[in-house]
């Protein structure tokens, strides 16, 4: 059964409901601030996010998120996936032991995001971007499209790091002098 506790139902009610503001306004000309409406509903749902977070700082589970913050991400911990979403953040990935193979998932939207890596491990990067910067660490720089990044002591028989970056309306940059 669906959960209709979630934001996106909220979301979806509202969204629904001002489709039909759009509608009454063209039928009956009746007069409803549908852009005031809009701007309301979206700070009562910033307000209930933040409201409804959990109130430490730390980060539980095997994804980080950073949303509306400037925080950098603990660099003792390495998570599979990290996001920032109208913010920015820092994660260190130079001191990251290569015993095994590691893939590591970067996400940014309207945000920056910049990443710290070690320049004689074996790493590489998948990257997308979409209306945003992407920064890779031989100093190219792109906005739209996939690329593929790997570092000039790559082994495919060792150990990799394998950075999945993709951003949209933002910019990640990835290096080692961070």
């Amino acid at each position: 059964m669906k959960n209709f506790n979630s934001i996106s139902f909220f979301v979806g009610a509202f969204l629904i409901m001002l489709g039909a503001a759009f509608f009454a306004e063209e039928i009956w000309h009746i007069d409803i601030p549908v852009f005031k409406l809009a701007i309301g509903f979206g700070l009562i749902i910033v307000g209930l996010r933040l409201i409804v977070r959990k109130g430490n700082d730390e980060f539980t589970t095997d994804e980080a998120h950073v949303i509306f913050d400037d925080r950098p991400f603990d660099a003792q911990y390495v998570r599979p996936s990290y996001s920032v979403v109208f913010g920015s953040s820092l994660a260190d990935l130079s001191n990251l032991p290569l015993d095994e193979n590691k893939v590591v998932v970067i996400k940014c939207v309207f945000g920056e995001f910049k990443v710290k890596i070690n320049p004689k491990s074996n790493v590489q990067i998948i990257s997308k971007a979409a209306f945003g910067s992407l920064e890779l660490p031989d100093m190219t720089q792109y906005s739209f499209g996939d690329h593929l990044w790997r570092s000039s002591s790559f082994d495919p028989s060792q150990p990799t790091l394998t950075i999945r970056a993709e951003v949209v309306f933002g910019a990640i940059k990835i290096a080692s002098y961070i």
